[in-house]
């Protein structure tokens, strides 16, 4: 099975290439949105570049709100539409998921050198609640917080809050 994978940001996109669950670092490629007219035409770029795999499933990571489907990016006036990139790629599978519920998903595999308090906390909690929060302040303000469930994966809350201004 060929996947393929996306993040979306508001000036890069990047694509990659998965095989029988295996990333290929090879395939990984980066495109900058200015060059393109919307996400599905990155992504042809992208695929004639690989030669033309036709991936059987698609994730793409987009920097805005997601729902029903469709997907809005918050720094650029792109619009993702699923159905459309099922059409142009012929992808039995379609997911769209906020850039920082990917990342969320990620964390319950973060360990050791893969974590590091930002701020000593005044009491010393134990960490086995299994709660954690992914925050991402850039332009905008955006946040995800998981839900560890052990061997039963994991729950990814998004909350994409858009642009706001932050007191200095």
């Amino acid at each position: 099975m060929i996947e393929l994978l996306a993040d979306v940001g508001g000036t890069n996109t990047r694509f990659a290439l998965a095989r029988a669950g295996t990333l290929d670092i090879a395939s990984l490629h980066r495109f900058a949105n200015d060059a393109h007219d919307g996400v599905g035409a990155a992504l042809e770029r992208y695929l004639d570049a690989m030669g033309g795999p036709r991936p059987e499933a698609l994730c793409l990571a987009v920097a805005g709100p997601v729902g029903a489907g469709r997907a809005r990016l918050t720094n650029r006036d792109w619009v993702i539409d699923a159905d459309e990139l099922a059409r142009r790629t012929g992808a039995d599978r379609v997911l769209l998921i906020n850039d920082l519920t990917a990342l969320g998903h990620a964390v319950p595999a973060l360990g050791g050198d893969g974590l590091q308090s930002v701020a000593t906390p005044a009491v010393t909690a134990p960490r086995s609640n299994g709660q954690s929060l992914v925050l991402g302040l850039g332009t905008g303000v955006n946040a995800c917080a998981v839900r560890d469930l052990g061997p039963a994966g994991c729950v990814c809350l998004e909350a994409e809050a858009g642009h706001a201004a932050l007191p200095a």
